[in-house]
Formats: structure tokens, sequence, C-alpha cells
């Protein structure tokens, strides 16, 4: 047993694809152990899970960063009839890693992480450093990402003090719920329920809120505010069809204002758009929209912040169209 699971730990490292400057893929083919992390409970913490994942997964000590962005999400039909989720992840310059997985016990998804979270960065990336032991966590770090069902998930950053439920349930933090959900879910419904299943532990120092979407046409934005979860769904303005939109500050009333800059700007043009499309719009009119909402800046500290890819995922269809490197003239399409 131990020799498989040893040569599937190979077969990962090895499956890393380089695609371009800005976009690597890597098929997992091991097992990431994601339930046994939450079952003793591991998950809720940085610390707890590597050291976990070091016994368990990659078998030699390695160093993550975790995960902190900014972004911009929104749900809302096509003309078809498809139900489409649009998502620009906005941090420091580094290449995207698509993450294919296929669990024996779970469903095949594609998820998407940042190099960054694996400290390789711009210039040296994975293939250049050649730590290929840190592909072994990369279904643990996805901040976004749709299963075979259609099932699509996204994160965004609140820039608020951190959540840490103590309610005697096992701890889950934030990239861990997000590989539980593309595993086990198939409904928006049994994703809300896997959230109430475990306390939410935020990683990365702040604040954290989640979109979920599914092949029947739902959504929904779940937050934490004073240690309860909160559930949001798409609305209808001016008479449009329902639509979801999302960045970087709570939609809860009563919350805690941001310290910084929150997003309220791309959500006004996210949602101002989609009202004046009637709540309807088609994934090449999605991506459109994520690049009038992307990022460029550099950060106070001097280092570059970008979108660093922008997805319009199908859960129809279980499918995702990808640009990377704010390149939207460059579409990559991937189904599950």
């Amino acid at each position: 047993m131990r020799a498989k699971l040893d040569a599937t730990r190979i077969e990962t490292m090895q499956s890393l694809t380089k695609i371009n400057d800005s976009l690597y893929t890597v098929d997992c083919k091991h097992d990431y152990h994601v339930d046994g992390m939450i079952e003793s409970n591991s998950a809720g913490g940085v610390i707890k899970m590597l050291r976990y994942a070091f016994k368990n997964v990659t078998r030699k000590p390695v160093v993550v960063k975790t995960p902190r962005a900014g972004c911009s999400v929104f749900t809302a039909f096509n003309n078809d009839g498809e139900y489409l989720m649009g998502r620009n992840f906005d941090y420091k310059d580094a290449p995207c890693m698509l993450v294919r997985t296929a669990p024996e016990n779970g469903y095949r998804s594609i998820g998407f992480t940042d190099a960054n979270f694996f400290i390789w960065g711009k210039k040296r990336g994975p293939k250049q450093n050649k730590l290929y032991s840190r592909l072994l966590l990369a279904p643990l770090l996805c901040v976004d990402g749709i299963n075979e069902t259609g099932l699509a998930i996204a994160v965004l950053e609140l820039k608020t003090p951190p959540l840490h439920q103590k309610t005697g349930k096992a701890p889950i933090s934030t990239s861990i719920v997000i590989r539980k959900v593309l595993d086990s879910a198939s409904t928006v419904e049994e994703a809300i329920e896997i959230f109430k299943r475990y306390d939410m532990n935020d990683i990365g120092g702040v604040a954290y809120h989640f979109v979920v979407s599914d092949s029947k046409g739902k959504s929904v934005l779940i937050e934490y505010l004073n240690g309860q979860m909160l559930l949001f769904y798409p609305e209808s303005r001016q008479g449009s069809e329902e639509f979801l939109s999302v960045t970087n500050h709570f939609i809860a009333e009563g919350a805690p204002e941001p310290k910084r800059g929150a997003g309220y700007d791309r959500q006004k043009r996210i949602i101002d758009t989609l009202t004046e499309k009637g709540g309807k719009i088609s994934a090449p009119e999605a991506m459109e929209l994520l690049s009038n909402v992307q990022l460029n800046y550099y950060h106070k500290l001097g280092w570059p912040v970008r979108t660093l890819w922008s997805a319009v995922y199908n859960s129809t269809t279980a499918s995702v169209d990808l640009c990377v490197d704010q390149n939207y003239q460059e579409v990559f399409k991937f189904k599950v």
C-alpha cells in the first residue's frame, strides 16, 4: 500500500504542465486526506494543517502561504437558461494553477490556486524551483472551482478581523471547506449543510465570505457575522432577472466597515451592467464584465496587485472559460 501511495504522489508531481508563463496544470492522483484532516481536528489552522499534511500527504516538511486576496464574483443566467458564475481573483502577481482532482469517494473537479501560496512567485515558477512536493497540497489550497455536477464555489476576502467559531463542532478553515464542498456537494443546499457541520476558522488574518452556485440555477452568498452564518440569495433590480453580485465587503447589515477599499466601486459596475442587461449575460459578456472590474495597481509595500485569473463557470455544462494574466484575447476552455 505504501508503494502504491508513493507512486500516486510521484504521478501527481510529474503531471505538472506549463501552459504559459501564467498558467500551469496539475492532475492530482494521490490521496490528499481531506476527510482525515477534518476528522482529526487538524483543519482549523495553518500549523495543524501543515503538520497533518507532513505526516499524511507530503511525507516531508513544506511551507506555504495562507490565501489573501481581493476579488469579484457574480452569478446570473444566460439567454439559453444556463447558469454562470463570473469570478476574478486579484492578488500579488504570480502564475495560476489549475488543479484537477478525482477522489475515489467524491466528485471530479477543476479548481484554481495561486503560485503565491506555494511561495514560487512570478519570476521563478514551479518548474524552475523544482519544489514539486508542494504540488501535493494543491487540492487543499484552491480558492475557487467547479465539480462534475456543476457545483461551483469561490471565496472572497472581507478585509475585516478573522472569524474563529467555537461551538464544539470540528474546526474547518477557508480552503479546506472549499475542497470539502467540491468533493462532496452537488447542490447549494448540500453545500450549506457542509458549512453548517463545522466551526469556521478563517486563515490569513482576515475574514472571508463564499459564493456557491449549482446546475439547478441556484446560488448563495455565505457570510458569518457575530459568529452566526448568514445566507444571501440573488435579487432582482429594476425588473431584471435575479442575480448575485459580491466583492470584498459584507452584505449583512450591521457588519463592521472594512479598514480599506473593499470593492464598492467594482460591485456597482457589476450591478449596473447586469441590471442594464436585464439580469442575463452571455459567457463572452461575462468575461468582458470581469475585464471591466479587473485590478492593476501597486500595493503600498511596492509589489503589483493584479487580476491573476478571470473565470466564467457554467454550472449547467460543468465547464469553465478562463483568462489569465489579464489577457482577455485568449480564452482557455476546460470541462470537468
